[in-house]
């Protein structure tokens, strides 16, 4: 009896492991590389998949400095739909006290 519930239990965990990821991104991290400030601002799109099975929506994103602004998929995305968060950076708003950082 021990053995078949060992068997069980690991088939159950193995399933579990082998689920799609629910929220599917293209890539997670993104190098700007080197950003010079003459050349103004650099954006990048991180494009996601909905694997959910439900609908689902950006309430909000969160940038960690002044200098980055975040836009997102503002509708709802149906299951299987493709959608957006991009982060723009602008080396300006760094160095240029005008802009208060």
């Amino acid at each position: 009896m021990r053995l078949l519930t060992a068997i069980f239990i690991m088939a159950h965990f193995t399933a579990i492991g082998q689920q799609a990821e629910p929220i599917l991104f293209n890539e997670k991290i993104y190098d700007f590389g080197e950003i010079i400030e003459e050349g103004g601002k650099a954006e990048h799109q991180f494009l996601f998949t909905n694997n959910t099975g439900r609908v689902i929506k950006i309430l909000s994103v969160q940038a960690s400095c002044g200098c980055t602004t975040p836009a997102w998929t503002k509708d709802p995305i149906l299951p299987g739909n493709t959608a957006f968060i991009k982060a723009s950076f602008d080396p300006n708003g760094i160095l240029n006290p005008g802009k208060g950082i």
